[in-house]
């Protein structure tokens, strides 16, 4: 769960059906919003209208008053998360632009690092 810019609140589960879907309240009406998703994941809110959604599957950026349209940033190491839930650095977005996924397979633990603000980096 998750609270973007606008204030709106974002949450990404499974749904009552099994599937994963992604449940928006927005902040004037409290009303609240569902609308299938592609996948679970972690959602990392950004600057103004963006959202990322972090997942095994890589890393996804979408507007935030459109969670649905999503664009594949990065791909995923599923590999790293073998044993593990994903974690999420939230203040390295906020500090430089990139996005830090945390993940152990056995004893190793793995750091993904992602660019997602472009210019991160540089």
């Amino acid at each position: 769960m998750t609270v973007d810019s606008a204030g709106r609140v974002h949450v990404l589960i499974k749904g009552e059906d099994g599937k994963p879907a992604h449940f928006t309240r927005d902040p004037t009406t409290a009303k609240w919003a569902r609308e299938n998703a592609a996948f679970t994941g972690i959602l990392v809110p950004g600057p103004g209208d963006l959202l990322f959604t972090v997942a095994e599957s890589g890393l996804w950026s979408s507007p935030a008053s459109q969670p649905g349209k999503l664009k594949s940033i990065a791909t995923g190491q599923p590999e790293l998360f073998k044993d593990s839930k994903i974690g999420v650095d939230m203040k390295r977005l906020r500090e430089d632009g990139w996005i830090s996924v945390i993940g152990q397979r056995d004893k190793e633990i793995s750091v993904a690092n992602y660019p997602a603000i472009p210019g991160a980096g540089r």
